[in-house]
């Protein structure tokens, strides 16, 4: 919404001048110009007309005195200085006067590459975009030869082609031509300082767009700090930024301090001796909106002074108008003045006619939502529809989504689509038509097909983030209208279609992303198989994006890469069928899974919503849907959550066994006892939202307790395990067990840290035993053991790829905030390694990991995107091709972690399922200590997610042929063992002894 309504146009802050200082062999530095500097200063500035002045007579001046660099570098400015004031007849003028001058200076001279630039953004100016990428990249390969040492000059050309490359619709480009900008503008002097600040603003505005509201408050808070740094800063910057800075607030709902930077603003504004009432019109608005969103009475004070100042601007900016009267449409409502509500949106509309197809169908369904409040459905619906057929959707038209999609902004579809279904879920509600449900769930159909147009399109990465968020919210109602339906007629259809709309965002943004090497190499595809796959889906997209930017693309050479592609995919098909089932099969169908539970396993898949939380209950021979009002369970939900990272303190958030009893009982028969079935003794978690950090395990399944360490609690019944998404679990289960595992373990400490008392916040003593104690238990494996120093960075690294489980006993921290934050921290390396391992680090880390025992610190925890699942490190391992994980919730206690650890690796040794062995390990815990250490802050923190398969061969099972060779052995000694036997032996074969019949035999068996 705000991108629609800044107060300038995005081209006002990219038309800086290129100030950079180039000096000749033999020439002086013609920017000395004191005339010069001075014209710079103005420009910079904005006195544009004086600038201009100055650059026009400073000009004449060296050229009369043969000073032609300095008066093409001025001729230049006045160029540019024009295009800033809107006068392109002056800005052609004085470009050829340029270009004139020009032929007196040698081949090689940057300002022939600034004379080319300055004509690019003429042409960018007059929408003669592909005229104006031409000549500047004409513009950067003249550098090359030219002037390849300046990088001022470098940074203006992509500062450009960014904003041009955003004017037409090329994100990625934009973005890397921005991001390419801030690298050139690396130096210290005010004038690339200030750019670089335009840059992260204007690569702000990209990632705004895009929906991207974390690398929009990046960029932000990056240029702030820079103009608070100290430099002098033109008043239009400031304000840009400041703006920004405020919009960031907005986008997080922190109105108040949004409100707060915006009245600064204000005031700033109108204390200037010439207040542009425009500017002063956009911040009362935005000043309006924050009170909307807060209900406040006086939001109306601020929108009625927003439009009074706008009415005082000679050219109306009808967007912005018809923002400001949807804006009192909404504070009315909010109010309950439905007349008048209504009043306003019909004005609102009647500036939008004269504004974007966006903006009227906002106007729209800004009615639409006013008439849902007052339950006028029929109103309703069509302004709803209207609103659709002012973006062009159409129903069943085929062409629709090959064509429309590409050519709108992603929020012109989603939200009256969401509202529809809003509108006729709640007419059901009032008059029980079925026919309204049954449209209903079309319209989710609808947007569940948009979702998939945008993923499937290659430059669906720029508005991933926005798809997402969009279908999270059609989910919630999509999932509640299935369950109604199936409350009237419970076709297996409408489960169908309710599992698919519970995995779509899982699949989408986990799945799918899926590392292919990591994968491959787990599955055994070669490693040539592998590089050729990548090499091919390269090449596709770079023809495909080719494609798209030249009208004379030849279409043969793509053609033929995807034929080549396919023809992999059927290698791929017939001789990995495991990998292919993995990378390129469809989601799997609620059949298909519930055939996969012949286990004897039951799944128990959560969707947390906005305002609920739907529980879809699959077994082999049954699946449920059911919902409950999320406000049913936030408050016991929360107030677990942090009393178990908690409860080892004195006096933080602190229960009594009663209290906790009490409240993980309700939560059991909230969440799970329902959809229980006593037949099935493995129980499959897919949680989401806030769920994502309960341990299922601790939920108690009797009213009737006695203490901590003798509760009921629900493992003690079933054995648990978590899955990211069934999808991920179901494609990747029953792998064999290995024969001689390859473990690498490493401990943040050694053995002497216990011993020598160090600082136990920063050590970690336990973790070198919990090491000891895995080598000693899991005889099977082939490990190597790095403690103390040994146990940084750089060596995981250097072991990581050819293992086949690693142990990490170290640090780690979740950031619940920044979903790249999340790392372990591992001894600091002296090959300049700092010793933290970012999760996104992994993505690019080769490896072949069958099992990650996450023994750190929150390895669990991290920015949680309900309908998507956690951003932790765990989930790192997974998406890198690590099937089976064990995890942290919280920051487990060193010293029974070790202990819950040694019993777990005893389990695998047996041949247990990874789940299994651990509910062991735990169940084992609370039988052997005493009352003190039987909280579940001590034994409950780690979790099994993902497949759960043994890992190895039981350590007492005898190999085949050794047996055999005990048999026959046992057998001989028996008939050596008699007389009468014997001497039969001993007359037909000339041995004395046992051993030498035996070797006898064995070397004449074929005979």
């Amino acid at each position: 919404m705000f991108t629609q309504i800044r107060f300038s146009t995005l081209l006002s802050l990219l038309l800086l001048n290129s100030m950079v200082v180039v000096t000749l062999p033999g020439q002086r530095d013609y920017r000395s110009d004191p005339l010069l500097v001075l014209g710079d200063s103005l420009f910079l500035f904005e006195h544009y007309e004086a600038a201009h002045q100055t650059f026009l007579e400073v000009a004449e001046k060296l050229e009369n005195s043969e000073e032609y660099a300095g008066a093409v570098y001025a001729l230049n400015q006045a160029v540019m200085t024009c295009l800033e004031m809107g006068e392109i007849e002056r800005c052609v003028s004085q470009l050829l006067s340029a270009e004139k001058l020009a032929h007196e200076l040698p081949s090689k001279h940057p300002e022939k590459v600034r004379n080319e630039t300055c004509k690019a953004m003429i042409n960018m100016h007059q929408e003669n975009l592909d005229s104006s990428e031409i000549q500047f990249h004409k513009a950067i390969a003249s550098m090359e030869y030219c002037c390849p040492d300046e990088a001022e000059l470098r940074g203006d050309i992509y500062f450009h082609l960014g904003f041009l490359n955003q004017k037409s619709g090329n994100q990625l480009q934009a973005e890397e031509s921005l991001l390419k900008s801030i690298n050139y503008y690396h130096g210290n002097n005010d004038n690339s300082v200030l750019k670089r600040v335009r840059a992260h603003a204007i690569l702000g505005e990209l990632y705004i767009s895009r929906g991207e509201t974390n690398l929009y408050a990046e960029q932000v808070h990056l240029a702030r700090g820079i103009l608070e740094s100290g430099i002098e800063a033109p008043s239009r910057l400031y304000e840009e930024i400041m703006l920004d800075y405020g919009i960031n607030f907005i986008h997080r709902d922190l109105f108040d301090s949004a409100f707060t930077i915006l009245d600064m603003l204000f005031v700033r504004e109108l204390n200037k001796s010439d207040p542009a009432f425009q500017t002063l019109g956009y911040y009362s608005a935005l000043q309006g909106h924050c009170l909307v969103e807060t209900k406040r009475d006086s939001a109306d004070k601020y929108l009625r002074r927003a439009l009074n100042n706008l009415s005082r601007v000679r050219e109306a900016n009808h967007r912005f108008l018809s923002y400001t009267r949807r804006q009192l449409g909404k504070h009315f409502s909010n109010v309950n003045d439905h007349d008048e509500s209504a009043r306003q949106f019909m004005m609102a509309f009647i500036h939008a006619a004269e504004s974007t197809a966006s903006e009227q169908s906002l106007v729209q369904q800004n009615l639409a939502e006013l008439y849902l409040k007052t339950q006028e459905f029929d109103k309703a619906l069509t302004h709803i529809n209207e609103a659709l057929e002012i973006v062009g959707f159409r129903e069943q038209d085929e062409t629709f989504l090959e064509v429309d999609f590409s050519q709108r902004n992603v929020d012109d579809f989603f939200d009256p689509l969401i509202l529809k279904g809003e509108i006729l879920r709640q007419k059901y509600h009032h008059d029980k038509e079925p026919e309204n449900l049954q449209e209903a769930l079309q319209t989710y159909q609808d947007i569940e097909n948009i979702a998939s147009f945008y993923r499937a399109d290659i430059y669906s990465i720029s508005t991933e983030n926005v798809v997402s968020d969009h279908y999270h919210r059609s989910a919630e109602g999509a999932l509640l209208c299935l369950e109604m339906l199936l409350s009237n007629d419970p076709r297996n259809e409408y489960l169908e279609i309710a599992f698919r709309f519970m995995e779509r965002n899982r699949y989408a943004q986990l799945f799918e992303s899926l590392d292919r090497t990591a994968t491959g190499e787990v599955l055994g595809v070669p490693a040539e198989v592998l590089e050729t796959e990548a090499d091919l889906i390269a090449i596709i997209e770079n023809l495909e994006r080719q494609s798209n930017q030249s009208e004379e693309f030849s279409a043969d050479s793509l053609s033929r890469t995807r034929n080549q592609y396919r023809s992999l995919q059927n290698v791929i098909r017939s001789t990995y069928p495991t990998y292919y089932q993995i990378r390129y099969d469809s989601m799997l169908t609620l059949d298909q899974v519930q055939a996969l539970h012949n286990d004897g396993s039951q799944t128990l898949e959560y969707f947390w919503g906005d305002t609920t939380l739907s529980i879809l209950t699959i077994s082999a021979d049954s699946a449920s849907l059911r919902s409950i009002k999320r406000s049913t369970i936030e408050r016991d939900l929360d107030r677990m959550l942090n009393w178990l990272i908690t409860s080892y303190l004195p006096d933080s958030f602190q229960m009594n066994f009663d209290e906790f009893s009490e409240t993980s009982y309700r939560l059991f028969q909230m969440l799970v006892e329902p959809s229980l079935n006593d037949n099935n003794n493995q129980l499959i978690i897919s949680a989401d939202g806030t769920l994502s950090f309960l341990p299922f395990e601790i939920l108690i399944t009797d009213e009737n307790n006695d203490g901590f360490k003798n509760a009921t609690y629900l493992i003690k019944e079933k054995e648990i395990q978590y899955a990211h998404s069934s999808n991920l679990l179901f494609k990747s289960r029953q792998l064999s067990p290995l024969t001689r595992p390859k473990l690498l373990a490493l401990s943040y400490s050694d053995d002497k840290a216990k011993e020598s008392g160090l600082d136990q916040f920063m050590e970690l003593p336990y973790s070198a035993t919990e090491v000891d104690a895995i080598r000693r238990s899991f005889k099977q494996a082939r490990s190597t053991a790095l403690k103390g120093d040994f146990a940084t960075e750089s060596a995981f690294r250097a072991n990581i790829g050819n293992m086949d489980v690693v142990h990490l006993a170290v640090h780690g921290i979740g950031d619940p905030d920044y979903e790249y934050n999340s790392r372990l921290i591992f001894k600091s390396d002296k090959d300049s390694l700092d010793g933290q391992l970012f999760a996104h680090e992994l993505y690019g880390l080769p490896h072949s990991l069958r099992l990650a025992v996450l023994s750190a610190c929150e390895t669990g925890v991290g920015k949680n995107y309900p309908g998507e699942g956690v951003f932790s490190i765990g989930r790192a391992f997974a998406v890198t091709g690590t099937p089976s994980l064990v995890m942290s919730l919280w920051e487990v206690p060193d010293n029974s972690t070790a202990k819950i650890i040694a019993n777990f690796y005893g389990h695998l040794s047996e041949g247990h399922r990874i789940s299994k062995a651990l509910q062991l390990a735990k169940i084992e815990y609370l039988e052997s200590h005493h009352l003190g250490l039987t909280l579940p802050f001590y034994w409950a923190a780690l979790v099994p997610m993902g497949e759960m398969s043994p890992l190895v061969k039981p350590n007492n099972e005898i190999p085949t042929s050794i047996l055999i060779v005990s048999i026959l052995l046992v057998g001989l000694l028996i008939l050596w063992k008699s007389k009468k036997i014997r001497s039969v032996v001993r007359s037909n074969y000339p041995f004395k002894s046992l051993s030498s019949l035996f070797l006898w035999e064995v070397l004449h068996w074929k005979k």
